[in-house]
């Protein structure tokens, strides 16, 4: 959303949290505090690295830190790099470990240069495989588990429905992990390995074909009929979030609107106004609450 969007949805649903990308408005921050909004910061774009250690360093020192000195003491969270490392079969050996020590380098660079009133979330995988593989992030996690506070950041999305791919993963025998509600697998396998202080941060979530194996369209492409793609939306963020409701490994989550760049406009990315109401009214299922 662009940022006036954002904040009038705001001001309406109140979310836990919202991420400003390159906004560098202390009033935006501002106003998400008063609303009671945890503020997160992203920069953009990615930068190369080849030196992870040092290239972390240099990335709080010359970006996050300077483009956020006007507003440090609004926000909870930083992020690092967005889906800068693929799941295997594209993942090497070599780009697991250079991405396992920029992030981890990040966690202490960013406890470091804020004092430890920031905190970092880290990785941002894309939707994929990453599930009992996460342990190959042995530093990160090591980091996460010592900090308590940074977060995995983690991404969830589904075709033609959120839910599609976990029912047919049901059927299929693999427990329904592949697209949305990953993160279980993952949290058991991060403890199952001692890691008991890890939670996940999931910076973007919804609805992409790219998951069917089609071009990167939102949840409007679904279907044909707007009504009947408005009613799939609100399935999917129903079922979405009492999944997140039942446990305690996820921080929060945040929806993907339509992104930074013109060329996803126009893609059916967008949350639309006739949805912040009732997301603003949703109440989860009774026995969630107990």
């Amino acid at each position: 959303m662009r940022k006036g969007d954002l904040l009038e949805y705001c001001r309406i649903a109140r979310p836990k949290a919202a991420m400003g990308i390159m906004v560098q408005d202390r009033g935006f921050y501002e106003e998400l505090a008063w609303l009671g909004v945890k503020g997160i910061y992203r920069h953009w774009p990615n930068e190369a690295w080849h030196d992870p250690e040092r290239d972390a360093c240099d990335f709080v020192r010359r970006f996050l830190k300077p483009e956020t000195a006007n507003f440090i003491d609004l926000l909870s969270y930083v992020l690092d790099y967005n889906e800068y490392i693929h799941a295997r079969p594209h993942m090497t050996n070599e780009a697991r470990d250079r991405a396992d020590r920029f992030a981890s380098a990040l966690i202490r660079e960013v406890h470091e240069q804020f004092h430890g009133e920031v905190h970092a979330i880290v990785l941002n995988l894309n939707t994929g495989h990453f599930r009992e593989d996460v342990l190959c992030f042995y530093r990160t996690l090591a980091e996460l588990d010592q900090c308590g506070k940074c977060r995995l950041g983690w991404h969830e999305y589904g075709w033609p429905s959120m839910y599609t791919q976990y029912c047919d993963g049901l059927v299929a025998g693999n427990d329904g992990m592949w697209g949305c509600l990953r993160w279980k697998v993952a949290s058991k396998a991060i403890k199952d390995a001692g890691y008991c202080n890890v939670k996940f941060a999931i910076t973007e979530f919804g609805i992409d074909a790219g998951v069917g194996g089609l071009d990167n369209l939102g949840w409007l492409k679904a279907h044909l009929d707007y009504g009947e793609a408005l009613r799939n939306l609100r399935r999917s963020l129903a079922w979405y979030v009492d999944a997140l409701e039942r446990d305690d490994d996820v921080d929060f989550a945040l929806w993907f609107g339509v992104g930074l760049n013109d060329d996803w406009r126009g893609k059916g990315f967008e949350l639309p106004r006739e949805l912040w109401q009732w997301i603003a009214n949703y109440e989860i299922y009774p026995e969630v609450k107990r």
